[in-house]
């Protein structure tokens, strides 16, 4: 895949996870992303303001007082880092020229970073997934979670899987949802298929500094999951594109997956092994749900 195609893909899937978070316009400032400073007195958050798509940078305080800085665009693919109570890194996959030098909002010093080629871990990818056991966390049978549900509005059917390890009865230490979307009424033989993702990794790593997850996918399957989203750096959003999302379709068919997650662009691999022979029940009820879609309709 050519370097200039693999960027026009990123700016068309950006754009349209944008019209999705956004509402579509229904709302004159969404919240992106946001990151809370080490000492919990200050929020950075990346917004998207107006009909237009612009991007802001919001920085406010307890106090009541808050700074900010606009670009012309916004960009779902920001990260929010804290490298101390008042130093803000603000990673962008390209030198954004609106802000390629530092510079202060309020109290804070504001660093602009790229993360450029690291994101794309598990985007262009051809290799097999790594089958090797080294590693890896290998998560019990007993542990590992599930669950399912489904909606209609018209001629769009929705089915959410949710696979997890968990750490407690309420909470999971890694986990994927995958949101497939079902359009019978897209003019085609099979209806026309979609996959969106969430995934979270919940590991406290043992850190004295804020880290952020950047990177995941399931069993190395090539996927666009960079869009950050919630308050604590543990969460992206993201898709499954194509073939990518008939391999993962087929990969649920096996006796495992495993949970794949990269923190800071280029730390280690951190990757969970999850049987799911176990979740037969909502394993099969999702497959009923997604039917015969096909992830390869724009092809056709």
């Amino acid at each position: 895949m050519s370097r200039d195609f693999t960027g026009t893909v990123h700016r068309l899937v950006s754009t349209l996870l944008f019209l999705f978070l956004a509402g579509c316009g229904a709302a004159d400032v969404t919240v992106l992303s946001t990151r809370t400073s080490p000492d919990g007195i200050l929020v950075a958050e990346n917004l998207l303001t107006g009909d237009e798509g612009n991007g802001r940078l919001l920085i406010r305080g307890k106090d009541g007082s808050e700074h900010h800085f606009d670009f012309t665009h916004g960009l779902a693919d920001l990260f929010l880092r804290w490298s101390d109570d008042r130093n803000l890194e603000v990673w962008t996959e390209e030198p954004q020229p609106e802000f390629i030098n530092s510079f202060r909002l309020g109290d804070v010093w504001v660093i602009p970073k790229v993360y450029g080629g690291h994101s794309h871990k598990w985007l262009e990818s051809t290799s097999s997934e790594n089958d090797s056991r080294k590693d890896m966390i290998m998560v019990h049978a007993d542990k590992v979670v599930s669950a399912f549900s489904s909606s209609t509005n018209g001629t769009l059917r929705l089915c959410v899987l949710k696979i997890g390890a968990a750490e407690s009865p309420n909470q999971t230490a890694a986990d994927v949802e995958l949101t497939v979307h079902v359009n019978s009424g897209c003019n085609r033989r099979r209806p026309c298929g979609a996959i969106d993702s969430r995934f979270t990794l919940d590991e406290r790593p043992n850190v004295d500094h804020q880290t952020t997850l950047t990177s995941a996918t399931i069993s190395a399957i090539p996927s666009y999951n960079r869009i950050p989203t919630g308050d604590r750096g543990i969460s992206l959003r993201g898709e499954f594109l194509e073939e990518s999302a008939a391999s993962l379709l087929d990969r649920l068919n096996g006796a495992s997956i495993t949970l794949d997650f990269v923190r800071d662009f280029s730390g280690p691999e951190i990757r969970y092994n999850l049987p799911i022979s176990s979740l037969k029940s909502s394993l099969d009820t999702f497959r009923t749900c997604v039917g015969d879609a096909d992830m390869l309709w724009l092809r056709h």
